[in-house]
């Protein structure tokens, strides 16, 4: 789902035929290479962003708990073994409607479709899942509610590509 491809495109993409990896076994040489260089780690979100956000956050967690609509939701997320504490935790709520507003008001960089009109920053209809870490917001996905031929699950422009990480101690879950 990365770009929006799936795998059989990303494989056209790569100019690669899907399903037909060959491993081979002759003894290969081994060859000098450089000193490995750690990625630099990705910066936490701009502080706008994790201001309007924490505020949409706590906005779409009191909705889904507020509006009676949403008790169809609370139940399909019971169904999957969460609990009202583990939700109320994380942060996970329901935003109600496709949201459509100025990048600039959310600190992030203006962005020009092709007619050169600024692109809004776009948050889709669906289930809220915020990711902190070390009690700081990186960023927010959503899973959309209607995702036939899209992504199911959006990452909100602005978000830090971390990880999610959950647990702590020696039991940690790692969320992509």
């Amino acid at each position: 789902e990365f770009r929006g491809m799936n795998y059989l495109e990303a494989c056209r993409v790569l100019g690669k035929t899907p399903g037909t990896r060959r491993f081979s076994f002759r003894k290969q040489t081994l060859q000098q290479v450089d000193d490995w260089i750690p990625l630099t780690p990705p910066q936490a979100p701009h502080v706008l962003w994790q201001t309007l956000s924490k505020t949409f956050i706590h906005e779409s967690s009191e909705y889904l708990y507020t509006e009676p609509s949403c008790a169809q939701i609370r139940s399909w997320l019971y169904a999957r073994g969460l609990k009202d504490e583990t939700l109320k935790n994380f942060g996970i709520g329901w935003n109600w409607t496709n949201r459509f507003c100025l990048r600039k008001d959310w600190g992030l960089p203006e962005k020009l479709n092709d007619e050169g009109t600024p692109l809004k920053l776009f948050i889709p209809e669906g289930l809220v899942i915020p990711n902190s870490r070390d009690g700081q917001l990186q960023g927010m996905k959503i899973r959309r509610s209607d995702f036939q031929n899209r992504s199911k699950y959006y990452m909100v422009p602005g978000s830090s590509n971390v990880p999610m990480l959950l647990g702590k101690g020696k039991s940690v879950i790692v969320v992509e």
